[in-house]
């Protein structure tokens, strides 16, 4: 059921200055496959050259090294090799600087393209033809496009390394994912005091989640579940900082009628129902595929740990990184509980 027309402001009134109180979730994941990449020491003067080039004012380069970028990473691809590890990062980080640049406006340093919605629309435009571009889909001796943003360049290191890794046809259906993701944060604040929130935030997570799925296809429903509310939880005291609304927990909240933290209490019981189900889907594969060869109960097996190590990974980053900052509030039994 969509909601009203709720102004952002009220939204961020409702919940600045709160305690917020999240239960213990490391149980959720205890059993499933994690861990962090050995080579995560041999990614990092790759990443701190990025860093330091692409966010050179003070400000800027202070809020991306906070976000742990090599631990993102290594936590989410443990197991692969060199090669890989760098185009996860690197991809990575090009994904973060974009999303903070459409919706971060401070320590920003776009901060125009938050409200103007048509330079972000040519913002987008741009980074869609650099991208067809680098990935190979424009007529040989086609210059490359124009574009403003010299940060779209990591992506061109991503995509120089992707295309030695794969085929066309998987480097069609990531060009397209990607674009997904880029439509996804097509939202600036201006359009947020007129569009009702929960629609607003699920086309935007909607979107945004796709990306995930450029080689896996479990089920789309339950990995946006997870993420859905994973990252709205750990992310929600640096999503209030920088002004952002189009998150689950004040969603809950005007939806509902109901207050913080039982908002937060709605997440929580809905992410270990997702973690139960993924369970269930996980045991049923892997039963359905002990009727047919061993290459398919390889590949089984490899695409449940593959979603097992993402989601367990992007947590383990979640609570330990500095761009959400939840770590110092971190209790001895895991819970969490801080001040908005």
């Amino acid at each position: 059921m969509a909601v009203s027309s709720y102004a952002a402001s009220n939204l961020l009134a409702q919940v600045q200055g709160q305690t917020m109180y999240v239960p213990p979730l490391d149980c959720l994941y205890s059993h499933w496959n994690q861990g962090v990449n050995p080579l995560v020491e041999e990614i990092r003067p790759l990443v701190e050259e990025l860093l330091v080039r692409y966010a050179p004012q003070k400000e800027d380069l202070d809020h991306v090294r906070a976000s742990a970028y090599c631990l993102f990473a290594a936590t989410w691809y443990p197991d692969c090799d060199l090669q890989r590890l760098q185009f996860a990062v690197i991809y990575a980080i090009f994904l973060f600087f974009w999303d903070d640049n459409m919706d971060r406006e401070e320590g920003s340093s776009h901060r125009e393209l938050t409200y103007n919605i048509n330079l972000g629309t040519q913002y987008r435009s741009e980074a869609k033809a650099y991208v067809n571009w680098h990935l190979g889909f424009e007529a040989n001796g086609c210059p490359e496009p124009e574009y403003r943003n010299p940060q779209l360049e990591m992506f061109g290191m991503a995509a120089k390394i992707l295309r030695k890794m794969t085929d066309k046809d998987t480097l069609s259906r990531f060009r397209d994912h990607l674009f997904f993701f880029i439509l996804g944060l097509s939202f600036p604040k201006a359009l947020l005091d007129s569009r009702e929130m929960l629609d607003c935030w699920t086309e935007v997570n909607k979107n945004i989640i796709l990306y995930v799925l450029k080689f896996d296809r479990i089920s789309l429903d339950l990995l946006i579940d997870f993420s859905y509310s994973e990252n709205d939880l750990l992310s929600f005291k640096k999503e209030v900082a920088d002004g952002a609304t189009t998150t689950l927990i004040p969603v809950l909240m005007n939806e509902h009628c109901i207050s913080m933290n039982e908002a937060v209490a709605l997440s929580v019981a809905g992410l270990a129902e997702c973690c139960k189900r993924f369970d269930m889907a996980a045991a049923a594969l892997r039963k359905r595929a002990m009727e047919f060869d061993i290459n398919v109960q390889n590949d089984v097996g490899r695409l449940v740990r593959c979603f097992e190590t993402m989601q367990s990974g992007c947590y383990n980053w979640s609570k330990k990184t500095d761009r959400y900052g939840v770590g110092p509030y971190r209790k001895e039994d895991g819970s969490l509980q801080f001040q908005l």
